[in-house]
């Protein structure tokens, strides 16, 4: 959420982030809500001093029209402060300067790229094919049980994917994060608060009749833990991580990356949050998104670093890197690794605060993924020999009583 003084200030601005985004805002109509809301409070107030300073019964005739009055007014307070509300929990973060403009994926700028494509000898196989023959994936079976976009790991595939978590949470606790168990039902406020509602919340899993949603990320149990919490600015930056199970419909991605396990319902994830200083949230954000390049590296895998672009950046970012891995089976890039900057958006929309100098500041929250069963697929489709094995990376053999599988 932005700051309404910013709003009110700046919309020319607000309506050229709209615009860079692909958000279509009518903010000439917000900032016409906003004076109006404005006014009716000033009146509001005005008439609730003068009905409190008149007393005895002479004045009891006066002091019941100010009542109906203030009822008519308050009524219509309520009406005009919704309209303004939905604007307002409509409108993007800002952008960083160096975000490129563009409409979607394919306008994302490459900056970093590490190992070269492997060349192999023979035609590498997609995750899928390979993972069948290996009997370490069944997503027939998972559909048969629970639909389509849900699948099982077995055998080696799962107590290789348990390696991967373990490597992950431990990565994370020699660079001092606090690990955590979260739940994985959340309440709308937390959604609201982290900015998947109103934004994408045709992704959300509605539990029926009741104020509960599976969570698609831990990042919106993790920020929400501190949720109307005035927060010490001497334990600042504040680092979590947390391994969960996540949940998303998929609404809208019919035909991307369908093949395979890339666009599912359940998926396995380890998520790195901060809490930090406004002006140390860029060092953060670097620091987090090398978190995941260096553990990227430590698997020896080759992958690409990318800036995405405003149009597909989404709405709570300032600035957003993805983690872009190689998978030889389908000849392209797959998205692994997702880390953003979203500036105090969320920690406005959830009251977090801290206290520096008598005056209450808003924290700068960021994200960045660790792992996912996407990183799995990539080790799979890079490591997979010729003899139809499927090499172990080096840092994962301590979590295991075998090198290949």
């Amino acid at each position: 959420m932005l700051d309404i003084k910013f709003i009110r200030e700046n919309p020319k601005e607000v309506k050229e982030i709209c615009n860079k985004r692909n958000i279509n805002l009518n903010i000439d109509e917000l900032i016409s809500l906003d004076n109006e809301f404005r006014n009716i409070k000033k009146r509001i107030d005005d008439l609730r001093q003068l009905k409190n300073s008149l007393n005895g019964p002479k004045n009891s005739q006066k002091i019941k029209v100010l009542k109906e009055d203030l009822k008519k007014l308050e009524l219509k307070f309520k009406s005009i402060t919704n309209k303004r509300n939905y604007y307002l929990d409509r409108i993007p973060n800002i952008l960083s300067d160096d975000v490129p403009i563009g409409l979607d994926e394919k306008d994302n700028i490459e900056i970093y790229k590490y190992n070269e494509k492997k060349i192999f000898n023979f035609i590498p196989l997609i995750h899928d094919e390979l993972c069948v023959k290996k009997d370490i994936l069944d997503i027939k079976q998972g559909s048969k049980v629970s639909g389509n976009g849900f699948y099982y790991w077995k055998n080696k595939g799962a107590i290789v994917l348990r390696a991967l978590i373990n490597y992950a949470i431990d990565f994370l606790l020699e660079k001092n994060f606090e690990l955590m168990f979260t739940p994985i039902l959340t309440r709308k406020k937390s959604l609201y608060g982290t900015g998947f509602i109103p934004f994408i919340s045709d992704e959300n899993y509605k539990i029926e009749d009741e104020d509960l949603n599976l969570i698609g990320t831990s990042e919106q149990t993790l920020i929400s833990y501190n949720m109307d919490k005035l927060l010490k600015e001497k334990d600042l930056p504040i680092l979590y991580t947390a391994y969960t199970p996540c949940f998303r419909t998929e609404s809208g991605s019919y035909g991307k990356e369908s093949r395979g396990i890339f666009r599912v319902h359940q998926f396995n994830k380890v998520e790195q949050i901060c809490f930090c200083k406004p002006e140390d949230s860029e060092k953060y954000f670097d620091f987090l998104i090398k978190n995941s390049i260096d553990f990227m590296k430590s698997l020896d895998l080759h992958f690409r670093v990318v800036n995405v672009c405003s149009g597909d950046l989404g709405a709570p970012a300032f600035k957003k890197y993805d983690i872009e891995s190689w998978f030889p089976g389908f000849k392209a890039y797959r998205e692994t690794h997702s880390g953003s900057n979203i500036l105090d958006f969320q920690s406005r929309r959830l009251n977090i605060k801290y206290l520096k100098n008598d005056l209450f500041i808003y924290p700068h929250t960021l994200n960045c993924t660790l792992v996912t069963d996407r990183t799995l697929l990539a080790i799979i489709e890079q490591n997979q020999t010729e003899d139809g094995r499927i090499l172990v990376p080096e840092p994962l053999k301590k979590y295991l009583n075998f090198n290949y599988f």
